[in-house]
């Protein structure tokens, strides 16, 4: 039976996360994202690091904060991550959610150049052109999505 070494810094990221997952189930955001930080500055992993990175960005931008929420993201992307797809994703939804709509097609569109048959990139980049009135090419994405899945 093999058994995976769990580094010191593994296991201080995990009982952050399983820390700041009590706060957030009662939606003490700040809480939450306050344990994150504090973890990260005390971590090198480069995996980690992007780990945190991405969930305090995720957390940020769930919670209204898009400033704080792009900045962790950005950290993110500079850290050499190998999970871009789901990293533009989360920078797109983002965008999106502050509802600028042109900078989440961006993203979602720089997805799709590391993972064209991503359907969630398909369908919120379909979301955000109608938005913005590209009819055409906003149907073609969701039919895409509705074809392939």
């Amino acid at each position: 039976m093999d058994t995976e070494i769990v580094t010191p810094e593994q296991e201080l990221v995990g009982e952050a996360m399983t820390k700041a997952n009590e706060h957030l189930r009662s939606c003490r955001f700040s809480e939450g994202i306050a344990i994150l930080t504090d973890v990260l500055t005390k971590i090198t992993d480069k995996e980690l690091v992007w780990k945190l990175n991405f969930n305090i960005g995720s957390l940020y931008s769930t919670w209204g904060q898009f400033d704080k929420a792009y900045e962790h993201f950005v950290a993110a992307e500079n850290g050499g991550c190998d999970v871009l797809p789901m990293l533009y994703h989360n920078i797109g939804l983002n965008f999106k959610r502050s509802g600028q709509y042109k900078k989440a097609i961006k993203w979602y569109r720089k997805g799709l150049e590391k993972d064209p048959s991503n359907p969630n990139l398909h369908n919120n980049l379909g979301n955000c052109l109608l938005l913005i009135g590209e009819l055409e090419e906003g149907y073609k994405e969701w039919e895409w999505r509705l074809l392939a899945h």
